[in-house]
């Protein structure tokens, strides 16, 4: 699964490369913004092809692979959404943290790239796709990857120290942005709490999902999100 992985992160590089080529005439801008949604996209679909596989693989059912059953479905969505009022507020503070370190060096990171495009779009339907893209697929890609797979792969492997702390740092450095490395990596640790809590993938997605929702409508009405 990890080779299919970076082979799919390859593969999308080589159609990102391609897309910019193809759409040369665009204004950088506009170029950007869809070769940035298209890619992104795309990975969210390779990932979703690996989980698919994985699941047939080990002959499982989607709910018994990532506990999503009828049956405690509305206590995990409970979970997920009252976990919002501790980690959101926890995530601002470290983030406010991370930004006090950079002022001690005199250094001003700029914004994360998904948040410039969101302030940068014009018209609603960029940044209905990019809601989409934000709200939709991207916890669910990310979750399937992080908890679903990469934590339960490593803590049954026999490492779960490793399965929550590497787990969560790389889902912070899977974002690419320097100044929300210790927010999201604490977002990260909590998204795998509520899995571990709940039993159910569906409480750190509602969670997720939650989180990047309150961004993008502080992007959109404010422009100061976390990021």
């Amino acid at each position: 699964m990890l080779v299919g992985l970076f082979v799919g992160i390859a593969g999308v590089g080589l159609i990102g490369a391609g897309l910019r080529f193809a759409w040369s005439a665009w204004p950088e801008d506009v170029r950007e913004l869809w070769a940035n949604l298209s890619t992104t996209l795309l990975m969210h679909g390779v990932v979703f092809a690996l989980a698919a596989w994985l699941v047939w693989a080990n002959r499982l059912t989607w709910a018994a692979a990532f506990g999503i059953q009828q049956r405690g479905s509305l206590r995990a969505v409970l979970w997920g959404v009252g976990s919002l009022g501790v980690t959101y507020p926890g995530a601002l503070a470290l983030q406010w943290l991370s930004l006090t370190a950079f002022g001690w060096f005199q250094a001003t990171p700029a914004p994360q790239l998904a948040v410039r495009m969101l302030s940068e779009a014009g018209g609603w339907w960029p940044r209905l796709c990019m809601g989409i893209q934000t709200i939709g697929t991207a916890p669910l890609a990310e979750e399937l990857l992080f908890r679903g797979i990469l934590y339960v792969s490593i803590k049954q492997a026999g490492y779960p120290r490793l399965a929550w702390w590497g787990v969560a740092l790389l889902f912070g450095l899977s974002h690419g942005h320097l100044p929300t490395l210790l927010p999201l990596s604490f977002f990260g640790l909590a998204l795998a709490w509520l899995y571990e809590r709940t039993g159910s993938l569906l409480a750190p997605l509602v969670a997720h999902a939650g989180f990047n929702a309150v961004n993008f409508i502080r992007v959109v009405l404010e422009g100061t999100p976390l990021g």
